[in-house]
C-alpha cells in the first residue's frame, strides 16, 4: 500500500484546536493506525452521548478499516448516567465515506512542565476528493 502524505492533515488538525496561539504548550499530534494495516482510510462512526456541551463532544467513535475491516474503538468519552442518543456516519461532500483520521491534544504547560489535557480534537481526511472535516472536539 502506497504511504500518503498527510502533513496537510496535521496542518489541519493544528489550527482546528488554534496550536499557534499556544506556543509553549505541548500538542501531540497522532494519525489513527490499524492494528494490521497500519495507516489506511477508515470508516468514522460515532456514538453520541447525551451529556455535555453542545461543542464538546461526549461519546464513542468507532474506526473501521477500509482494508481488513477490523472495527476498533478510537475515542471514548463517557459521563456516568449519560445515555446514548444519536449514532451518525461521517460522510464528506462528495459522500465518501472513508477518511484517514488523526488527532491533535494540546498539554497545557505550566512552570515549565507539562501539566495536564486541555483540549483536543479529530479530524479526518477524505481517502477520495482530500477534503479536511473535524469530526470532535473534546475538552
Amino acid at each position: 500500500m502506497t504511504k500518503t502524505n498527510l502533513s496537510d492533515l496535521k496542518e489541519f488538525a493544528r489550527e482546528k484546536i488554534g496550536a499557534d496561539e499556544y506556543p509553549d504548550d505541548f500538542h501531540i499530534y497522532d494519525e489513527a493506525k490499524c492494528d494490521k494495516c497500519g495507516v489506511v482510510p477508515f470508516e468514522v462512526n460515532l456514538e453520541h452521548q447525551n451529556c455535555g456541551s453542545p461543542v464538546d463532544f461526549h461519546g464513542t467513535i468507532w474506526l473501521q478499516c477500509s482494508v481488513c475491516g477490523e472495527k476498533q474503538e478510537y475515542l471514548s468519552i463517557l459521563v456516568e448516567g449519560g445515555k446514548l442518543i444519536n449514532t451518525e456516519q461521517c460522510k464528506c461532500k462528495c459522500d465518501n465515506t472513508t477518511f484517514y483520521v488523526a488527532s491533535c491534544d494540546r498539554i497545557e504547560v505550566w512552570d515549565g512542565q507539562p501539566s495536564f489535557f486541555d483540549e483536543g480534537v479529530v479530524v479526518g481526511k477524505c481517502s477520495n476528493c482530500g477534503s479536511m472535516v473535524r469530526i470532535a472536539m473534546t475538552d
